[in-house]
C-alpha cells in the first residue's frame, strides 16, 4: 500500500510523537480502518480492534489538506422507527449517556422518585466511545437535534423540551418541575424562547466580564453572588424553539444534513472531522464544546431584547461550580439543598466541576439521594403513619419505573426495553469490563 509522507498532528492528549512515530500511528490506524471496511454490512468491528483504535488515538490524527483519513467503519443505520413521546406530551426530558453510570443511576432514580418520564439518548453500552469531554459536547448536540426531527411531526411544537446532564438530581415532583417552567416563562419577557442555566464561573473565562455587563444590563440590582454565565448543562423552551436553537449551535449543520454531520462525527475521523482550537470557531469544526458557540450567541443579543434568558433566580437549575457547600448553601428539613444567596430550592441540583469530589455529606449527590429516597419510601407507603417502604420494595417500586418510563434510546433512536435499573446502577468497573467482552 503506497503510504503518504505527510507531516501529521495530534491534538487533545498530552502525547507528543515524534513525525517517524506519528507516521507509524497513522500505519496502524489505516490497518484498522482496512478491517472494519471488511465487516458485512450490519456487522460491527470487534471490541478489541474498537479498543485498539482507542487507546491508539487515531481519533487524535490531523491530516494536512490533500491526505484525508479514512473511516473506522459502519453506516448509520436509517431511523425508520423512532421511539417517540406521545402527541400528548406537555414535557420532555432528555439526557445523554451512552453506558452505566454512578451518576446516570443517580439521575433516574431521583427522577423515579418525582414520577417523571426520561429519555437517554446516545444510549450504546457495547459501542465504540470517546474519553474526552469535548465530544460529550458535540455528540449531544447533534443526537438531540437529530432526535427531535425525528419525532418532530409527533409531538406539540408548544410541548417544553428540558434537556440535563447526567450528573444532576431532580428534588421536585412532575407537576412542581412543569409548573415551575410556566411560572418562569410567564414571568419571563413574552417573546422569550429558552430559559438556560445560571453558572457562576463563566466557560470560556474571558467571556466573564462580557457576560457579568450582559446580565446588569439585563436584570439591574443583583446581588453579586447571583449567577451571571449561561451554562448549556440546562435549558428548556419548546420543542420549536430547541430545534431552532440546536440548528444555530450547530456549527457544521451549516453545510450538511444532521444525519451526514452525525454520521461522520460518530464513525471517522479526518482533516474535516477537525477540533475546536481557541475561541474563534469555524464551520469545519466538528468536535467542539457548545456551550462556547451558545455563550457567543447570547452576549450577541441585546440584553433588552434578548429571546433567551438565564435562570439567575435558581428556580430550575444550579450549576453548583464555584460555589462552597457548607458556606454558600443550606439543607431543607426535607434534605433538599437551597442556595442561601437566591433563597431557591431549586428543581434541578447539578454537581458539575469539583462539586462532584468536594460536596460531601448530606450536600453530596448521594446525601441528597438519601434524603429523596428516605421521602419516597414513606410517600409510597400512604403516608407518615404507615411503615415505610423497605429498600427492596422501593427498589422493585424504581425497577417498574425504569422499564416504563426511562427510555434508552440508540443511534436509530429505537428503545432498548431490556434495560433494568440494576444495569444502570452497577460500578463503573463493571460497566467497562462488560463493553469489552
Amino acid at each position: 500500500m503506497a503510504f503518504p509522507s505527510p507531516r501529521y498532528s495530534k491534538w487533545l492528549t498530552l502525547e507528543r510523537e515524534t513525525p517517524k512515530e506519528l507516521k507509524q500511528l497513522v500505519r496502524s490506524c489505516m490497518l484498522l480502518q482496512k478491517r472494519a471496511r471488511a465487516v458485512p454490512a450490519g456487522k460491527g468491528i470487534a471490541m478489541v480492534f474498537r479498543r485498539d483504535w482507542l487507546l491508539s488515538g487515531c481519533d487524535e490524527v490531523a491530516a494536512p489538506a490533500g491526505f484525508s483519513l479514512p473511516e473506522l467503519g459502519g453506516m448509520l443505520p436509517p431511523v425508520e422507527q423512532p421511539h417517540c413521546p406521545p402527541p400528548e406530551t406537555e414535557l420532555l426530558v432528555v439526557t445523554y449517556q451512552q453506558k452505566p453510570s454512578t451518576w446516570l443511576c443517580s439521575f433516574v432514580k431521583s427522577f423515579g422518585y418525582a414520577g417523571v418520564s426520561v429519555t437517554v439518548l446516545g444510549w450504546d453500552p457495547h459501542g465504540f466511545s470517546r474519553g474526552n469531554n469535548v465530544f460529550y459536547y458535540s455528540g449531544r448536540v447533534f443526537a438531540t437535534l437529530r432526535f427531535l426531527l425525528a419525532c418532530r411531526q409527533r409531538l406539540s411544537p408548544n410541548a417544553f423540551f428540558l434537556f440535563c446532564d447526567v450528573d444532576e438530581l431532580l428534588q421536585v415532583n412532575a407537576a412542581t418541575l412543569l409548573a415551575t417552567i410556566r411560572d418562569r416563562f410567564r414571568t419571563a419577557r413574552r417573546d422569550t424562547e429558552l430559559i438556560f442555566s445560571a453558572e457562576a464561573m463563566c466557560t470560556p473565562r474571558k467571556m466573564g466580564q462580557r457576560a457579568w455587563a450582559h446580565a446588569e444590563a439585563m436584570r439591574p440590582g443583583m446581588h453579586k453572588k447571583r449567577p451571571r454565565c449561561l451554562n448549556t448543562g440546562n435549558y428548556v423552551g419548546t420543542v420549536a424553539n430547541v430545534i431552532r436553537y440546536l440548528n444555530g449551535t450547530c456549527l457544521p449543520c451549516q453545510q450538511e444534513s444532521i444525519d451526514a454531520v452525525y454520521r461522520r462525527y460518530t464513525r471517522a475521523f479526518s482533516a474535516t472531522v477537525g477540533v475546536w482550537r481557541g475561541l474563534e470557531l469555524k464551520p469545519n469544526e466538528w468536535a467542539y464544546p457548545e456551550q462556547y458557540v451558545a455563550m457567543s450567541q447570547y452576549l450577541a443579543m441585546n440584553p433588552n431584547t434578548s429571546r433567551w434568558t438565564l435562570d439567575f433566580d435558581q428556580r430550575l437549575f444550579h450549576p453548583n461550580y464555584w460555589y462552597n457547600a457548607y458556606w454558600e448553601m443550606r439543607i431543607t428539613d426535607t434534605g433538599r439543598l437551597r442556595n442561601a444567596w437566591s433563597g431557591s430550592t431549586p428543581a434541578l441540583i447539578h454537581y458539575n466541576g469539583n462539586s462532584k469530589t468536594l460536596w460531601k455529606n448530606d450536600y453530596s449527590a448521594a446525601g441528597v439521594d438519601r434524603a429523596l429516597r428516605r421521602e419516597y419510601a414513606v410517600r409510597s407507603a400512604g403516608g407518615p403513619h404507615l411503615q415505610a417502604l423497605t429498600d427492596a420494595q422501593v427498589d422493585a417500586r424504581l425497577e417498574t419505573f425504569v422499564r416504563e418510563h426511562v427510555a434508552f434510546l440508540g443511534a436509530t433512536f429505537e428503545r432498548d426495553p431490556a434495560v433494568s435499573l440494576g444495569q444502570v446502577c452497577r460500578s463503573m468497573s463493571a460497566a467497562k469490563t462488560s463493553s469489552t467482552t
